[in-house]
């Protein structure tokens, strides 16, 4: 076969290979570029979280996930979880969701603690709300505990009827409300204000 006919052939494969890898290449761009498209940023955990830690800026980061792989609820501003206790404990890794992002985290030397509510001695109480509790001792014997203006972090329903109300109470009360909490019936009223 002539030399100049192989050298065509040869010139022929070679233009064919490379149309085919810029063609490659560009379904490749293409394809990234819809990927690309399809992810969104959301707010994970850095670290391992205790509920009711109040998240520093060290402990949530920004992720990008692939849009299907967003869960239900999930944060995508670290400005809307800093400083808010989480009312579940996070994995490492693990997307945060609103419904595990409680409040703003109460003043400084506040801790929050667990008080059981019977249903009817509850009112309006949710979370968020501001109220004031009174710890009625049960026969004659102790005293009331009354705190005004407390943050309810959370409340859930508790086994066996009534509410177990999380609060954030100042840390020298911490000890009177869990030794009242077992020997009196806790009752929380909105204020007539609304609360601070």
């Amino acid at each position: 076969m002539p030399d100049n006919v192989l050298g065509s052939r040869r010139l022929s494969l070679t233009m064919c290979t490379a149309a085919a890898v810029f063609v490659a290449g560009a379904l490749g761009a293409i394809w990234l570029g819809i990927h690309g498209a399809g992810t969104e940023r959301i707010v994970v955990a850095s670290r391992a979280m205790a509920a009711f830690h109040v998240v520093t800026a060290g402990d949530v980061k920004l992720r990008a996930v692939s849009v299907s792989a967003v869960p239900p609820g999930a944060i995508r501003s670290l400005a809307s979880v800093q400083g808010h206790y989480v009312l579940r404990p996070l994995g490492t890794g693990q997307a945060v969701a609103q419904q595990a992002v409680g409040p703003p985290a109460a003043k400084a030397g506040r801790v929050v603690v667990p008080l059981p509510v019977d249903s009817g001695s509850a009112a309006r109480i949710h979370k968020g709300a501001v109220v004031d509790v009174l710890i009625a001792p049960r026969g004659d014997h102790g005293r009331a505990v009354v705190m005004r203006q407390v943050l309810v972090v959370d409340e859930q329903k508790a086994t066996g009827g009534g509410l177990l109300v999380f609060l954030a109470v100042p840390r020298h009360r911490e000890r009177a409300i869990a030794l009242a909490a077992g020997r009196g019936q806790a009752i929380l009223v909105e204020p007539p204000s609304g609360g601070a």
